[in-house]
């Protein structure tokens, strides 16, 4: 940054807004008799977004950003008179640090109480924000209506999918990962095989027709093991798609995630928990109270994706990529050419003295058991 202009010993204010501003242009728009018409334009900024993960169903946050930035919304149109507008969002600078929170509670009117949503919300550790942008207006928006198609083909062959599983654990299908997608459907129809085949026929039926009941569920299985493969294979060539759809735009505003911040709770309490990235390779530290533990990127997601349990993250904070690539390796260094002058000084003092102190602690054995070390 300071190689950028920025000079923070005179002032901070330059300095934060390349941190964390984000500029944006906001719009609103209705169309009627095909003809589409802005009605007004704002230019915007903020130091954070609040995108909504409040679905019990769970979501991500590609898609929570889409809606963000494009809602419909009843706009005044005249005395007790509403018209329907998109408000739409493009972003024309983005800030180094970008801040996002996950909004997880709700008010329910009814209760008069706010309740906190555990549904799953991904959110993926290397961002694109390219999509987003003004510049890539004309381009990005072709590319999300297709999205947004692909989306809907994708919600109807999950539906069909969640169908042929609604007599199984449908939760467990959702939490866990089969290790063949067929599995569900055969052991479902196993328990059933394995009854008929040792039960008694009941009266006024015969063993024959006991064997008729196998064949014709033995073809159900068959088959619907088959629908199964046949929609899993549409819902990954969907998936597929999707991710592709912003290839030709995606790639110079990227931003790695460096912080995850998650709330482990209710909305009346809870307990609090960071986790940190190292940025010089890919282990994490979480940091819950007084104790730090070294994770993975796995055990990261695990512990903050929710949908499990009462715990999920809240917030998080992404870093732009290029400003990891030419950051200073050592994190003091990096922190003296970044604070003013009498900051740097007076934390060193402090620190000075506190190296003293325990070391004259130390040397006196009668107050080790005062001292942590």
């Amino acid at each position: 940054l300071i190689e950028k202009g920025f000079d923070t010993e005179k002032s901070s204010e330059p300095f934060l807004r390349h941190m964390f501003t984000w500029n944006f242009m906001e719009t609103l728009e209705f169309s009627q008799n095909d003809v589409r018409a802005i009605i007004e334009t704002h230019e915007r900024e903020t130091t954070s977004i609040i995108l909504d993960a409040t679905c019990p169903q769970g979501s991500e946050l590609y898609r929570a950003m889409d809606e963000y930035v494009r809602s419909h919304i009843d706009y005044p149109s005249g005395e007790d008179a509403t018209t329907k507008a998109v408000k739409e969002i493009w972003f024309t600078k983005l800030p180094s640090v970008l801040t996002v929170y996950l909004q997880r509670v709700q008010f329910v009117r009814q209760s008069g109480e706010a309740v906190k949503v555990h549904g799953r919300f991904e959110f993926p550790f290397f961002l694109h924000m390219d999509r987003f942008l003004a510049k890539n207006r004309v381009a990005a928006s072709r590319a999300r209506s297709e999205v947004v198609n692909l989306r809907q083909r994708l919600a109807t062959c999950s539906s069909e999918l969640l169908k042929i599983y609604d007599f199984v654990d449908r939760e467990k299908i959702l939490l866990e990962k089969s290790p063949s997608e067929t599995d569900w459907i055969d052991s479902a129809y196993a328990r059933v095989l394995r009854r008929l085949e040792v039960a008694s026929p009941p009266q006024g039926f015969d063993r024959n027709a006991m064997e008729q009941a196998s064949h014709l569920l033995r073809e159900m299985q068959k088959a619907e093991a088959s629908e199964v493969l046949a929609l899993q294979a549409a819902i990954d060539e969907l998936l597929a798609r999707e991710a592709e759809a912003y290839n030709e735009i995606d790639g110079k505003e990227s931003y790695f995630l460096f912080g995850v911040f998650v709330h482990d709770g209710e909305p009346a309490g809870g307990h609090y928990i960071a986790f940190i990235k190292n940025l010089g390779d890919d282990q994490w530290t979480k940091f819950s109270d007084l104790n730090a533990l070294t994770l993975s990127t796995e055990e990261v997601s695990r512990a903050s994706f929710g949908g499990t349990s009462k715990a999920s993250a809240y917030s998080l904070l992404y870093l732009r990529n290029d400003e990891i690539q030419n950051r200073v390796t050592d994190v003091g260094d990096e922190a003296r050419s970044l604070l003013p002058t009498r900051i740097v000084r007076d934390v060193e003092a402090k620190n000075k003295r506190f190296t003293e102190d325990l070391e004259d602690a130390w040397e006196k054995p009668d107050q080790h058991e005062s001292i942590a070390p």
